[in-house]
């Protein structure tokens, strides 16, 4: 990670690294407003109305995390990731649970933030990609197909759009 060696440099990557996981592994017994607040303190960012704000999060704040929906516990899982504003953002199916209001704020978040920052995404759901994406690794089984910018994928795959071109280029690997 940025020519850091993981094993060496875990601290320095876990500061410039936030990860948004698919089922948020959040600590039910805070409130969603106490636990970025400890986070908040342990980063000494003083970010955390702006987060809370950034998420929508203010109407749920005063909520202990165990009693909120999985739209909101994916909400509060960005937050977490956003906290100590990371370099690298890695989103690893982070629209899981969101309705469309709540998928379409985290889109323009991520859009804006990826406007200073890397985000990695990592999903099934290509209109997100598509949405999302300026660069695209495009894997099967493990094993890297093709990276490019996303006009290349499309343009290789032959495609005005990131899953047809996918298919298009899954068909033409297994001769389908």
């Amino acid at each position: 990670v940025q020519n850091l060696e993981t094993e060496e440099n875990y601290e320095k990557i876990k500061e410039i690294t936030g990860f948004v996981e698919e089922i948020p592994n959040l600590p039910g017994e805070f409130y969603v407003d106490e636990y970025i607040s400890f986070l908040d303190g342990i980063y000494g960012k003083k970010k955390k109305n702006e987060v809370l704000e950034q998420c929508s999060l203010l109407d749920v704040a005063k909520m202990k995390i165990s009693s909120l929906s999985k739209g909101y516990a994916q909400r509060v899982n960005l937050a977490k990731a956003l906290i100590h504003e990371p370099e690298i953002l890695v989103l690893d199916e982070a629209f899981s649970g969101l309705d469309l209001e709540q998928s379409k704020k985290f889109r323009n978040l991520i859009k804006e933030y990826g406007k200073s920052h890397c985000v990695i995404l990592s999903t099934h759901i290509f209109r997100e990609a598509d949405e999302l994406s300026d660069w695209v690794v495009f894997m099967d089984r493990g094993k890297v197909i093709k990276s490019c910018s996303k006009l290349q994928f499309l343009e290789t795959g032959c495609s005005l759009n990131l899953e047809q071109a996918c298919f298009n280029l899954l068909s033409s690997i297994n001769g389908k």
